[in-house]
């Protein structure tokens, strides 16, 4: 066995989210439940879906909007280091048609998550 020494760096990385605005996969229009380079924690309550859905507002980040229904979606943005600022901006709401539910935006460190049941962002479900 051979080990080497090897220095690792903290910090965000970059870019630190990929697919932020949710344009992949693009859906033409429609929806999707696959979400391109996010973590979902089950398949069912986390989608994308395109703004030309109903009682969806336009976004002027892309054509598509994330949706989460009693689920969540995360992914890794780097490493932790001491003093790591991390600036944070969101645009949430509700559709037109649905405002019941409350949103949690979080930045987590630490554990595993490959201890969780979800669909990863190359496609494969892993239980």
């Amino acid at each position: 066995m051979l080990l080497l020494p090897m220095a690792v760096q903290a910090g965000l990385w970059d870019p630190a989210l990929l697919n932020p605005s949710f344009e992949a996969p693009d859906v033409s229009g429609a929806w999707s439940q696959v979400v391109d380079d996010w973590f979902k924690q089950s398949w069912w309550g986390s989608f994308v879906e395109s703004e030309n859905g109903g009682g969806i507002p336009d976004t002027p980040y892309g054509g598509q909007w994330g949706g989460i229904s009693g689920d969540a979606m995360f992914q890794q943005i780097g490493t932790v280091e001491d003093n790591l600022d991390v600036s944070v901006s969101s645009l949430l709401g509700h559709r037109a048609n649905n405002t019941q539910g409350d949103v949690t935006l979080s930045i987590w460190v630490g554990g595993n998550v490959t201890v969780l049941d979800d669909y990863d962002p190359d496609g494969t479900y892993h239980s």
